[in-house]
This record gives C-alpha cells, sequence and structure tokens, in this order.
C-alpha cells in the first residue's frame, strides 16, 4: 500500500491570531497522543512527554480541528492522518512537520 503524508490545499481554519508551532514527528519521536470523539474535534486525553506532540505544545483537554489543513471531526479522521504521518516519517527516515489547529479553553491555537 502507498502511503503519502495528507495535506489538504487550503490553509484549513486558522482563525486570525492563532500561534503556530513545529509538530516534527520521527521514527525516534512518534506522535505520543491519545483522542477520544468530541462534537466536531476530537478531545486530547494524554499526551506523552517525550514525543512530537508535547513537544510542540498540545496538552491534554486540547480539542485538535484539524491536522495539515484536513478536518478532524472524529476520533478515526485524526487517527488515520496521524498514523500516515508517523509511517512517511519511519518511510523516509526523516522528520515530518504535522500542522495541526488545536484549541484550548474557547481559544484556537495552530501547531505547525
Amino acid at each position: 500500500m502507498c502511503r503519502t503524508v495528507p495535506i489538504a490545499l487550503s490553509n484549513g481554519n486558522v482563525a486570525p491570531g492563532d500561534r503556530v508551532f513545529s509538530c516534527h514527528v520521527s521514527r525516534e519521536c512518534p506522535p505520543g497522543i491519545t483522542l477520544s470523539d468530541e462534537a466536531g474535534a476530537v478531545r486530547v486525553l494524554r499526551v506523552h512527554k517525550d514525543d512530537a506532540a508535547h513537544q510542540c505544545g498540545i496538552r491534554a483537554n486540547d480539542r485538535v480541528t484539524s491536522i495539515n489543513a484536513l478536518p478532524c471531526r472524529s476520533h478515526k479522521e485524526a487517527v488515520r492522518v496521524w498514523e500516515a504521518i508517523f509511517a512517511h516519517a519511519k518511510k523516509i527516515n526523516q522528520p515530518v512537520v504535522a500542522r495541526c489547529v488545536v484549541e484550548r479553553h474557547s481559544r484556537r491555537r495552530s501547531c505547525i
């Protein structure tokens, strides 16, 4: 099966004022994030401190609304994107940057 890093052609739903971070996923640094469905987005349940999601600033209770400008309205969608990013990073043996829009305390932040 051929896997590529999923990315939309638009900027996604990043609102003015969102902060931008780099989330570098690699063979040595997987996403390290546990997610759950929540009304139109996915809630972050846990973030592993040594992994990519924590290093870029994603924290427990954040809501991920998009990854690489692709909407994440369900756990299944978000996991599919994270798995493809991690698989690509392992295949090319180099870090891959994931761009995530994250809502925290009714304020949105962007994680790149």
